[in-house]
């Protein structure tokens, strides 16, 4: 069945993609490559960051479109400098991994806590991205910016 495909293809960005946040000894973030990921701005999928503090957001994920939509709590975090994203250095998180639908018309509500993984952000703009599931074959990326003052 290709959900199987789906769920395991989730499970692997999740194993890959989210490995805290780490900084330099100045409280600097230590960032990797300029982020690679384009973000489905068309998709009428709604990813909102609705409160968060240093170290948790609590984001909501709303279906407006006419497909069902598949994802998971897997997430990373990428921060904005010059103008650019770039994906920040972290520990190994554990999140769960559980494959997640919203039907059209629904929205889910759920906590991101990086305490672990990236550990407090300092000032800055920050974007929490996830993959999802349109179709059996159509993967997109969402983003949802937020910022730390």
């Amino acid at each position: 069945c290709m959900r199987k495909y789906i769920a395991l293809f989730l499970a692997l960005v999740c194993v890959l993609g989210l490995v805290g946040c780490s900084t330099d000894n100045s409280g600097a973030l230590k960032t990797t490559e300029e982020s690679t990921h384009t973000i489905s701005a068309d998709l009428d999928v709604i990813f909102t960051v609705d409160e968060h503090t240093t170290e948790q957001a609590t984001c909501t994920i709303e279906n407006m479109s006419e497909q069902e939509i598949v994802y998971d709590y897997s997430y990373g975090i990428e921060v904005k400098q010059n103008g650019k994203w770039y994906a920040i250095e972290h520990d190994e998180m554990m999140v769960q991994t559980v494959q997640l639908s919203l039907n059209p018309g629904e929205k889910e509500t759920f906590v991101c806590n990086w305490k672990d993984g990236y550990g407090a952000l300092p000032k800055g703009t920050y974007r929490i991205i996830k993959n999802a599931s349109i179709s059996e074959f159509e993967f997109v990326w969402l983003s949802a910016e937020f910022s730390v003052e």
